[in-house]
């Protein structure tokens, strides 16, 4: 899994290079969207994880760290936190002072980034007024009511849509 992930980087690396956009482009790897790009991350970490030796997680979180980084897949960052705090249970105790003194560097990187507006995609993680964040709230505010309008049977494939038009929000309709 570690050498997937190497070569993965590697071929991030290129495609970053090679882009007209620079490193302001949210690269895909070998998949066809970002975020998949950034979930698979958090899956290889946490088939990594089932080996329970921990400089290879500690390598797995940080190749997984990068990889989410070039795809700009907040979601990809959101998922690596419940892995961190499974790791953090399961390590001994010299190593927890190691992984809190990481875990604090990076939290310091982090605010010096979005200090100098360098944080990109990542400074509107918990942004309440991003327009992601609005949209994304209110199609998940629809699919509750639909789900609970209709827990059973369903609502019917594909019919989403149809839903979010009559129970929608109106920053989310370019969705659909």
């Amino acid at each position: 899994i570690l050498l997937g992930m190497s070569f993965t980087l590697i071929y991030l690396l290129f495609e970053q290079l090679t882009s007209p956009y620079g490193f302001h482009n949210r690269a895909t790897g070998f998949t066809i969207h970002p975020n998949i790009l950034g979930h698979s991350a958090v899956v290889y970490l946490g088939l990594i994880m089932i080996e329970k030796k921990h400089r290879l997680i500690a390598l797995g979180f940080f190749m997984s760290l990068l990889i989410i980084w070039f795809s700009g897949s907040r979601a990809g960052l959101v998922g690596l936190i419940p892995l961190l705090f499974y790791w953090f249970y399961m390590l001994p105790y010299p190593w927890k002072k190691l992984l809190l003194v990481t875990l604090l560097a990076l939290s310091l990187i982090a605010g010096w980034l979005s200090n100098t507006g360098n944080l990109g995609r990542f400074a509107t993680l918990f942004d309440p007024n991003d327009i992601t964040t609005v949209s994304r709230l209110g199609i998940w505010d629809v699919a509750i009511r639909t789900f609970l309008q209709n827990p059973w049977q369903g609502s019917g494939l594909g019919s989403f849509p149809h839903y979010y038009s009559i129970l929608g929000n109106e920053l989310a309709t370019d969705l659909f």
